[in-house]
């Protein structure tokens, strides 16, 4: 089983709603890095040396590949950090608000505020950590 430089192996089960444009970018940016290895394999098979050079020329691309994917996982993972805490943050404010609201109809005595305010804070998911 050939594995791609991004660490796909072709046998995973594709989701059409998951693939991005960067998903089928590598996709295409692995074909072509594999059609010209092949192509330079075979033009240089005549000459073992060049050969050699061709391929340690070919596994520093590879691992500068790896290490750029890795990066880029590692960017990924922090940004969705970011946004799941983010998230938590604006329920947070989101309740605050309709707390907020509440407190101030019942000051006020306003009958409807405090209807919507109540309807608000039970649409507020509880997800705080």
């Amino acid at each position: 089983m050939s594995t791609f430089a991004s660490g796909f192996t072709g046998d995973e089960t594709l989701q059409p709603d998951r693939i991005t444009k960067r998903d089928i970018q590598i996709g295409v940016d692995e074909f072509r890095r594999r059609r010209v290895l092949q192509r330079d394999r075979t033009t240089l098979q005549s000459c073992p040396a060049r050969f050699d050079e061709a391929t340690a020329r070919s596994d520093e691309a590879t691992a500068r590949f790896d290490e750029a994917t890795a990066r880029s996982d590692e960017a990924t993972a922090r940004f969705d950090e970011a946004t799941a805490r983010s998230d938590e943050a604006t329920a947070r404010f989101d309740e605050a608000t309709a707390r907020s609201d509440e407190a101030t109809a019942r000051s006020n005595n306003d009958e409807e505020l405090k209807r919507t305010s109540r309807q608000k804070l039970k649409k507020v998911p509880d997800n705080r950590w």
